[in-house]
């Protein structure tokens, strides 16, 4: 099996395979300081060096420079305007400085390995599945980690069919939603820990009127504003109980990026068929 599509559990067959397939470790010193093993030269300014060494790791696994220097343009075009060619400087001398080390240091990934599989994260595979389920409307504000539910979803808006609303607040977000979907427009919002809790009245305002709502909630560890780029599930417990009042409520906790996009898709048919209460992740 290729170790790229294994679960994180199967770190220790993916270990093996590397051994057994005669991979060759390569100590590289970060520093720029002199060691008897390879030493780089730091980029004039740090930020650039993980883009530096970024394209030290495609030279020595055969990574196309081509689909790299297409990912870095689109990720900074909307930068300082000189950030896109620094980066594209960054990563092209990385590339040449990997290509002036020795052949073993040089082991192109098995060609075809991928074949058949896409890149994507937990937040894309959510919109995947949310489009695929016949989303018709989605509103949120703003708040990592569940930003990029909407960046994946708004440029596929017109395409597919449904509206992207980008609100003033947590508040109106999850208002918007429900009046979305009470009129009969399969919706979703998304958010994380201190935005929800600002949604938790909109929350028992669907459970009273039985209007079905998927609510993406991206937990991020901590209470408050907590750790805005990190991800973790302590606030299952919150989102369950959320809300006054008694009325059904649905979690999906996915374990995987497959998950949530199955999941996702289960919690709107959930949603239609019961036509009662919120579904949260």
């Amino acid at each position: 099996m290729w170790p790229f599509q294994m679960k994180p559990t199967e770190s220790i067959e993916a270990l093996s395979w590397i051994r057994a397939s005669s991979w060759r470790t390569k100590k590289i010193d970060l520093s720029g300081e002199t060691r008897p093993h390879a030493s780089v030269k730091r980029p004039d300014d740090a930020r650039y060096f993980n883009v530096f060494f970024l394209g030290v790791l495609a030279r020595a696994l055969g990574v196309d420079s081509d689909s790299l220097r297409e990912a870095l343009t689109e990720f900074f075009v909307g930068h300082h305007p000189d950030a896109v060619q620094k980066n594209l400087d960054s990563l092209e001398e990385g590339r040449q400085w990997a290509s002036s080390q020795p052949d073993h240091m040089h082991r192109p990934l098995p060609t075809g390995a991928r074949k058949g599989f896409c890149m994507i994260n937990g937040n894309e595979a959510i919109a995947i599945g949310a489009m695929s389920a016949g989303l018709k409307f989605f509103s949120f504000y703003p708040m990592t980690p569940a930003t990029s539910v909407a960046n994946t979803l708004a440029p596929h808006a017109a395409t597919m069919g449904f509206l992207v609303e980008q609100a003033e607040d947590e508040i109106a977000a999850i208002n918007m939603a429900i009046g979305a979907s009470f009129a009969g427009a399969p919706s979703m919002a998304a958010t994380s820990g201190g935005g929800f809790a600002l949604m938790t009245e909109a929350v028992s305002l669907a459970g009273m009127t039985e209007t079905p709502i998927v609510i993406v909630v991206a937990q991020r560890p901590g209470p408050s504003t907590g750790l805005p780029t990190r991800t973790e599930q302590g606030d299952l417990e919150f989102v369950l109980h959320a809300g006054h009042g008694e009325f059904p409520r649905v979690l999906y906790a996915p374990g995987s990026v497959e998950e949530c996009f199955h999941l996702t898709r289960e919690a709107f048919l959930m949603a239609d068929e019961e036509s009662g209460g919120p579904y949260s992740f």
